[in-house]
């Protein structure tokens, strides 16, 4: 591997003439060019290792001011607190402050639906730090039928979508492999997060060899999963025996 892609970064041999990740056509450069180009994708992951560990102190940080106020923070003055909300954000962390609900719905018709979405609200109140915003709909079902509601995927999705109508809650994501998530708070997920979660639909969990598997370079599968790492979305262990391995929450049933 003497060359890397100028279009996404992958190391490629000295003769490619093509990128075998995304068939970017290579062009021809001295090797004081590509030893330019090794350099600079060197700098760029330092950079951001750097803004993952400035992203944790941040965290760090916000979670020991709440644990001294608790839900105090929320007297704070409106313009401090949106500061203090972008700042949540930031640092991968639900913007709604401790002590704060997911806003009521307004009533449906019917006491049935009114009482689903309540219920639905409910539970992604709960699992916001869990989950880092997400809730499969198969999820939700089993979770209601522990509440003692009795429901189905059609009803719950329905409510969801009516719950999304009057803009109480983002609404739903569907990935590639089928699989529908509620999403309880904004959460921005680029390409490449939105397929680890595809990737981790099936099983619930992933090790850096899946990604990898997938076609994936080794520096873009730890990019992605620590990101959703620093968002609450996946859980890494490094303990695990056939090495580290990354947990979705979200993807509960499957684990």
């Amino acid at each position: 591997m003497s060359q890397f892609c100028p279009k996404c970064g992958t190391p490629l041999p000295e003769d490619a003439k093509f990128c075998s990740k995304c068939g970017n056509k290579i062009d021809k450069s001295s090797p004081m060019e590509d030893a330019y180009r090794g350099f600079e994708k060197k700098l760029e992951f330092q950079e951001l290792e750097g803004d993952l560990e400035r992203i944790a102190e941040l965290k760090n940080g916000l979670e020991r001011i709440e644990k001294e106020f608790g839900a105090d923070v929320c007297n704070m003055p409106t313009a401090v607190l949106e500061k203090y909300r972008k700042m949540r954000s930031e640092a991968g962390l639900s913007p709604m402050l401790p002590g704060e609900k997911l806003a009521k719905p307004l009533l449906f018709k019917g006491k049935y639906f009114d009482k689903l979405s309540e219920k639905i609200l409910l539970i992604g109140e709960n699992k916001l730090d869990e989950t880092g915003g997400f809730v499969s709909i198969a999820e939700l079902l089993a979770e209601l039928k522990t509440m003692g509601v009795k429901s189905s995927l059609q009803d719950v999705e329905k409510t969801v979508k009516k719950l999304e109508k009057q803009k109480v809650i983002p609404g739903i994501k569907k990935l590639k492999s089928g699989v529908k998530l509620v999403e309880f708070v904004d959460v921005a997920l680029s390409d490449d997060l939105r397929e680890i979660l595809n990737l981790a639909a099936e099983k619930g969990w992933l090790t850096l060899a899946d990604v990898m598997q997938a076609g994936w370079s080794k520096e873009r599968a730890e990019r992605a999963l620590k990101e959703l790492t620093a968002a609450d979305i996946a859980r890494y262990d490094s303990s695990y025996s056939g090495g580290n391995i990354w947990f979705f929450p979200c993807f509960k049933g499957k684990t």
